[in-house]
This record gives structure tokens, C-alpha cells and sequence, in this order.
């Protein structure tokens, strides 16, 4: 609590407080005291460590420390780093206890935590940064939480700034052992900071029976395949789709019990293991003339089949796949399984009525509400396909090569059959079941304090079944999709690139001429004075529109380095010089395989990007950007003798100058001039004296020379005409 007792006034209010009541100040710290805490005699606090800016609390519980510090961080930026100091010694000293560090801390750790974000944008300066350092030193992590981000408001309407100076921070060992805590960020009351809430242990009142779900773990066991062999051989009346689904329904206890046989508690199992193994060890090292080597390596070998089972376990969980497929890191991925489940965890949401809603009722009936209201009616003048149209076009059939493309999945030999006939079956009689068809909806939060239904962003879970339909009508489908879709919509559409439509917006914008009536111009970080000579020396408007993206402006011409340095911020992170041992750019950008970190070289990759464009501007594929380009920009000029002009865009202006490098690449006949007449083509030797028959072999006409080798036989423009057209290119392009 932060309070305004003077020391001399403290008597009196600790004499009014219940006898159950303990508590700790830092009256010694700094004069007149910032911080008290308080806590229940049971609960067996006793003060670990103080400061000016915090207080630390600990006990032991239940097997495990707890250590809970209050802070009340300095207005000064640099009184403030003695906090971080302070911060970095009490962790340390605290080892592996569960850690709760909240209270007003007086700074933002990201520039989103303030109202202000829309005006300044993205920036990070010192006393954030050192903030920053200070939590990832420390391992501390925000408490997901229910609640307003802001929970502090300077309450003056004319300038109007809220901000996140305080939150409830926990590192991974408080996850571990608190694995239901509930963190909640009241009103402000009478208060100007809002009332941070932290309950150790609060069940979510939404639990039901959860679905299936397949471990890989499972694959690994050698009575695997038996258990799932043993159920699918048994037969199944109906057809094919039928049958599946009985199979299926049928396998799916029996694989709850074999998980709960083999793999339930995998981790005690692991500790049991561990445990009987050290045993029968010290046993043989005690007595070498009874010693059981054999028991010892089977144990052994038990022991290493859990831990890998157990790893799998939890890597599945936690959705990790960047560590190496033979490092273990059992308690990193436990400790991401823990985070996760903390964060998605759905405790509470509120209703678009401001209602709070708890249980399971409230909140399905709340989402499915909100979601049945945005997808909408049916459009009326969308026609629909009769299944007698849709299935001559696509055949009806299975694809060749669709089934040798699912052997991946587990147990194929056994279930494979079957799926395929199931497959195949949809497409003679286009009867999906319902089973098949139902789509899981997953609920992802997109912030630490989701708590309406547009803070969480909804995922379709779909089955197997229902995906491997999918992808084969789109691949039956994907030959009729150019002609059908507008050339506008160049996102999503095979063939195309939502960048043509960037750059056709940037050729367009380049033409405008401005109207000093109709214009209107935006602007951030000025001052209202350059804002009011701006104005008058242009005659335009000013506008209130955010156009940054990740902090970058949208504009016609090419960005810049200051453009871009809101982005760099983010991304850079830190200021700071590296240390150790320094690594050039060419190796970092190197492959991971010959030691590098697979990085892109943006030159490089910058540069390769504009070939693409020259590829496609010589392919004339059907962009609409290339079509305005060589109506408005080339005429009746080649790409390759056009002259470059001021009104053509900077993109436009960088592609010609690489028409050198280009002309290497897409033209055939580029580096005819490198054979240098050398080659000893049957004109040469006729001209040194030989007695030859100068015509073609191959094509019985003409003189074979170099130029009738490469260019003007027949035989050879056909050789390049196949070239250039599964290029990509214009087949006329090399006359």
C-alpha cells in the first residue's frame, strides 16, 4: 500500500489495527515512508529485504518459498535505477523461490502502454529501456489479467494522458506453482491508480470435458500400433464414410486408456523411474557380489523412453519446434506449457452490454452471439452450382498420388484404406457427415487483458477428413480461378502478388496533380505551429487518419531511413554495443548448415525481388500494374530500350537500371557475343581449308555457323520457345 503516514503519525495507526495483522515499512529507507505491507498472522511473513522504492516479504509453504515485493518506484529516472539494482540483488538472493513483484512502478516498458501511442508512435528511451533490461534480466513477465491496460489517468481534459505504470509481475516458477492464480485491475475510485487484484488460486469457472486430442508421444510405444490394429480390424457395416466414422469412434476410447495406461502423470512416472534407478544403483555399487547389472539397464533403458516421451509431451504443448529434436529442455517446455495455458485460459468476458460473465453459459452463449451476428445472410445474387455441374468438372474422383501424399500420418498401413475410401466416397456422393463437417473454434487473445470477445482471435479447427476434401477441390478448382477473379484482387490468387497492386497505387498516386481544395495532408510529432505554416503555405487541410503501419508511414515515394526508424526501434530493440566475438554480416546471412543463422542479405534479397518484377514485366503476365505500366509508362518502346523519365516512379526508375543484370538473366541471346567466334562450327573449318558439307544436320537448310546454331534454326527456336515459355517468359521474346 502506498501511504502518506508521517513516521511520527505511525504509532497511532498501528495501535488502531486487529491483532491478526502483521506489517512491514521503510520509514529507515526514506523520510516519511512510501511503502506498508500487511498480511495475516497465519500466514508466517517475514521481511526478506527493503529499500526506498520496495519492500520484500517471504515464507515457505507446501514444499515451495514464496517471495512477494511492493513497489512504489521514484518520479526521477535515475533515483529509479537504484530500484533495478535492488531488483537484481533480491533476485539473486531469492534462488528458485515463486516471485510476485507488483505496485506502481512510475515508467511504461512499451511505448503501446500509453494513450499517446497514436501521436508519438513507436520510441523507447532510456529509463524504459532500463526497465526493460531490468524485467528480462530478472525473468519477470506480466500476469495475464483482467482489466483496463491503462491504470493510470492524469485526469486533466484538456490533455488528456493515461498510462500503464502499474502492474503484477511473476517469473516461471510462480507459474508452475500457482498454475490458477487470476490477477484483475479494478476502477480508480478515489484513488488516481487503479486496484491490482491477485487471487493465488482461482479455478476458472468454464472447464468442461475437453475434446480428443492425439499425442505424438503415443507413436513412440511399442504396443502402439497393436492397440490401434486390434480395434480396426474389426468390421463395420454402412459405407465407407460410415465406416470410418465407426472406427473411429470405436478407437477412441481404447486410446484414452492406452494414454492413461502408459502416459498419465508422465512426469512422476519420470521421477518414480529416476528414483527406482538411483536405487538399484547404489544397491550394485553396495553389493558387487549381488550386483543386478541386467535389472539396472533395463531400468535404464525405461528411464530414457519416459524422458523422451515426456519431452515429446511437452513440446507438443508448447508448440516449440525451434530447439534441436535431441535436446530434452523438459522444464522449458513445461514452463511454456504453464504461460500458455495461463494466458489462453478464458476466465472472464465481458459483453458488448458491459455485463460480466463467469460461467460456461454466460460466456458461450456471449460468443456464440457475437459470432452468429458478424458472419451475416447469404447474398442473394451469388448463383449457386448444382452437385451434377460441380461433379463432371471435377471428375469425381480422387487425384492420383493423393493417398502416397498422407503416408506421413501414424499408423497408415492400418487406417489408410479406409480414410481414402472415405475420401473417395465424398466425391461419388458428395455426403460429408456431420462429424466430419463440425469445425472447432479456437479462441487465441491477442493481448495480456482480453476480456471482450474482439480481444481474442477465433481459429477453425478442422478435421482431417474435412481438410483432405478441401485441398482437393482446390486443386481441381485452382486451373478456373484466374479467369473468375477480378485482376484487382491479386492477394491469395496463385500467379499473383499483392505487391502489384502497392505499385500500381504508387504509379497511379505519382500522376496526381494536387487541388489545393480537395487535398488534404497528415502529420505526427509537429508542433501546432509548424502544423498552422504548413497549412498556409499550402492551402490543404489538415487530416486526423492513422496511415503507419508498424510504424511506418505509407507514401508514393521511396522510404526513407528516418521512415523506417520506428520499425528499426522494435526490431533493434537495444542500442547497446554487442559483446564477444564479432561475426560478419556474410556469415550471419549464411545458411544454418554452414554455421550461420539463415538470416536474408536484404540487398541481396532487395535486389532479387526487382528481378521478379523485370521477369514479370517481360512475361507480361496479367497485372494490372504491368498493364499500366506499358500503356502509360513504356507505349510502344520495349522494356529494354525504353529511356527513363522524371514522372516514372522510383521503383519503376531502380528496375531500369538493372536491365543489365537482367539482360544476362532473361535474354537468350545475351551471351552469344561470349562465344567470340571460336566455336568450330562447320563454316570456320570450311574457312580454314577443310572439305566439309557446310548445311545444318539438324535442321538440312542453312549454314551451320554459330549465329544458325544457337538463333536461326528452326530446330533451335523451337528448343528455345519450350525455354522460354515454362520460364515464364513471352515465347516471341527471343525474335
Amino acid at each position: 500500500m502506498e501511504t502518506r503516514i508521517k513516521s511520527d503519525n505511525s504509532d497511532r495507526f498501528i495501535v488502531a489495527l486487529s491483532d491478526d495483522l502483521k506489517f512491514a515499512v521503510n520509514y529507515e529507507f526514506v523520510e516519511g515512508g512510501r511503502i506498508w505491507i500487511f498480511w495475516r498472522n497465519h500466514l508466517m511473513f517475514s521481511i526478506f529485504r527493503s529499500c526506498d522504492q520496495a519492500i520484500t516479504i517471504t515464507r515457505a509453504t507446501d514444499g515451495h518459498s514464496i517471495a512477494i515485493t511492493a513497489i512504489y518506484g521514484s518520479n526521477n529516472g535515475v533515483v529509479r535505477r537504484g530500484l533495478w539494482e535492488h531488483l537484481s540483488t533480491v533476485g539473486k538472493d531469492i534462488g528458485p523461490s515463486s516471485w510476485l513483484v507488483s505496485g506502481d512502478f512510475n515508467i511504461i516498458a512499451k511505448a503501446e502502454e500509453s494513450s499517446d501511442f497514436d501521436i508519438l508512435g513507436i520510441h523507447c528511451t532510456s529509463d524504459m529501456k532500463d526497465f526493460q533490461d531490468c524485467l528480462e534480466g530478472l525473468d519477470l513477465m506480466d500476469h495475464p489479467f483482467f482489466g483496463p491496460l491503462f491504470t493510470w489517468p492524469n485526469k486533466q481534459e484538456c490533455s488528456y494522458l493515461a498510462r500503464k505504470l502499474d502492474r503484477i509481475l511473476v517469473n516461471d516458477q510462480w507459474l508452475l506453482d500457482f498454475p490458477d492464480s487470476f490477477v484483475e485491475f479494478k476502477a480508480q475510485g478515489v484513488s488516481d491508480h487503479c486496484l491490482g487484484l491477485m487471487w493465488t488460486h482461482k479455478l476458472a469457472m468454464t472447464r468442461k470435458p475437453k475434446p480428443f486430442k492425439f499425442f505424438n508421444c503415443w507413436t513412440n510405444h511399442e504396443h502402439f500400433l497393436a492397440t490401434v490394429r486390434d480395434s480396426w480390424q474389426q468390421q463395420c457395416g454402412g459405407s465407407a464414410m460410415n465406416c470410418l466414422f465407426n472406427k473411429l469412434k470405436r478407437l477412441k476410447p481404447l486410446l484414452r486408456g492406452f494414454n492413461k495406461q502408459f502416459f498419465s502423470d508422465i512426469s512422476g512416472r519420470v521421477r518414480l523411474k529416476r528414483a527406482e534407478l538411483e536405487y538399484i544403483q547404489i544397491f550394485n555399487l553396495a553389493h558387487s557380489s549381488q550386483r543386478r547389472i541386467d535389472d539396472e539397464r533395463r531400468i535404464h533403458t525405461e528411464l530414457v523412453d519416459l524422458e523422451v516421451a515426456e519431452s515429446d509431451f511437452y513440446r507438443q504443448h508448447a508448440n516449440v519446434s525451434c530447439l534441436r529434436e535431441n535436446d530434452l529442455n523438459t522444464k522449458f517446455f513445461y514452463q511454456r506449457v504453464q504461460a500458455n495455458t495461463k494466458k489462453n485460459t478464458i476466465r472472464v468476458i465481458r459483453g458488448e452490454d458491459g455485463h460480466i460473465h463467469e460461467s460456461f453459459e454466460g460466456i458461450s452463449a456471449e460468443l456464440v452471439g457475437f459470432f452468429t451476428s458478424i458472419i451475416g445472410t447469404p447474398d442473394p445474387f451469388v448463383r449457386g452450382c448444382s452437385i451434377e455441374t460441380l461433379r463432371d468438372l471435377l471428375n469425381y474422383t480422387l487425384p492420383d498420388g493423393t493417398a502416397s501424399s498422407l503416408t506421413k500420418e501414424a499408423a497408415w498401413d492400418i487406417i489408410g484404406s479406409d480414410f481414402t475410401s472415405a475420401v473417395r466416397y465424398f466425391f461419388h456422393s458428395f455426403c460429408l457427415l456431420p462429424a466430419f463437417n463440425a469445425t472447432a473454434l479456437v479462441l487465441i487473445p491477442k493481448s495480456l487483458n482480453a476480456c471482450s470477445v474482439k480481444d481474442f482471435r477465433p481459429i477453425s479447427c478442422c478435421s482431417v477428413v474435412y481438410k483432405t476434401i478441401t485441398r482437393v477441390l482446390v486443386n481441381r478448382l485452382t486451373p478456373y480461378f484466374p479467369d473468375m477473379i477480378s485482376h484487382n484482387q491479386s492477394a491469395f490468387v496463385k500467379g499473383r502478388n499483392i505487391v502489384d497492386n502497392t505499385l500500381l497505387a504508387q504509379e497511379i498516386v505519382k500522376g496526381l496533380k494536387l487541388n489545393a481544395m480537395k487535398t488534404e495532408f497528415f502529420s505526427c510529432g509537429l508542433n501546432d505551429n509548424a502544423l498552422d505554416l504548413i497549412q498556409s503555405a499550402t492551402g490543404f487541410r489538415l487530416a486526423h487518419l492513422l496511415v503507419r503501419y508498424l510504424g511506418v508511414p505509407l507514401v508514393t515515394r521511396k522510404l526513407t531511413g528516418r521512415d523506417c526508424s520506428a520499425l528499426l526501434e522494435r526490431v533493434k530493440g537495444c542500442d547497446a554495443p554487442a559483446r564477444g566475438i564479432s561475426v560478419g554480416w556474410n556469415q550471419v546471412c549464411s545458411l544454418k548448415s554452414d554455421g550461420g543463422l539463415g538470416l536474408r542479405d536484404l540487398a541481396l534479397w532487395s535486389k532479387t525481388c526487382c528481378l521478379l518484377l523485370i521477369r514479370n514485366i517481360l512475361a507480361n503476365e496479367g497485372s494490372l500494374w504491368i498493364a499500366w505500366i506499358q500503356e502509360y509508362c513504356f507505349k510502344t518502346v520495349s522494356f529494354w530500350e525504353v529511356e527513363i523519365r522524371a514522372h516514372f516512379s522510383w521503383i519503376l526508375k531502380k528496375l531500369l537500371k538493372l536491365r543489365e543484370v537482367a539482360r544476362s538473366m532473361f535474354l537468350p541471346s545475351a551471351d552469344l557475343s561470349l562465344v567470340r567466334g571460336k566455336l568450330p562450327t562447320k563454316d570456320r573449318l570450311v574457312w580454314f581449308g577443310l572439305t566439309l558439307e557446310a548445311g545444318c544436320v539438324v535442321c538440312g537448310i542453312g549454314l551451320k555457323s554459330r549465329d544458325h546454331l544457337f538463333a536461326e534454326c528452326p530446330f533451335a527456336r523451337d528448343v528455345w520457345n519450350v525455354v522460354l515459355i515454362s520460364c515464364g517468359l513471352r515465347s516471341d521474346l527471343f525474335s
